[in-house]
């Protein structure tokens, strides 16, 4: 099996490698490409892309030289991921500070709604108490006189 990508370096499981041509490392220069087993000896045959060898000494790489280099590529993604989930998480904390100030100023609002809702409610009390009274002595002199035509 023979796998290239992008970068020009292969994986596989031996450290014979071989180099493609020009022609198909510009036709694989921007993606990925797995192809199919043409090697049945028991063992996979890889290949590599790069116009430049991954080494300074001008040696095609090895299996421990894409080792290296894919292990440095998951540090590199996984700083990402984290620095992604610190910067997600200073949000997360943001939004839950603002929720719970917006609380804090929802709750304060009610209460004072609550007291002056609680306030009008007094007022009214007082007034209907205040009707009540009315009535009583509207009603006291009404019902004398209505009992002095009765009899």
């Amino acid at each position: 099996m023979s796998i290239s990508t992008s970068s020009g370096h292969s994986s596989g499981h031996s450290d014979r490698m071989s180099t493609s041509t020009s022609e198909n490392r510009s036709k694989h220069s921007d993606r990925m490409s797995i192809s199919p087993p043409e090697n049945r000896s028991g063992y996979d045959e890889m290949s590599t892309s790069s116009d430049h060898p991954s080494s300074s000494t001008g040696r095609e790489p090895t299996i421990r030289d894409l080792g290296s280099k894919i292990n440095m590529f998951h540090r590199v993604v996984n700083t990402r991921i984290k620095s992604l989930q610190d910067d997600w998480d200073s949000k997360i904390n943001i939004l839950h500070k603002t929720m719970h100030d917006y609380d804090g100023r929802h709750r304060q609002f009610e209460v004072e709604v609550n007291n002056q809702f609680a306030e009008v409610n007094n007022q009214f009390t007082g007034l209907s108490n205040q009707l009540v009274l009315v009535l009583n002595r509207l009603e006291g002199p009404r019902t004398m006189r209505a009992l002095v035509v009765i009899d």
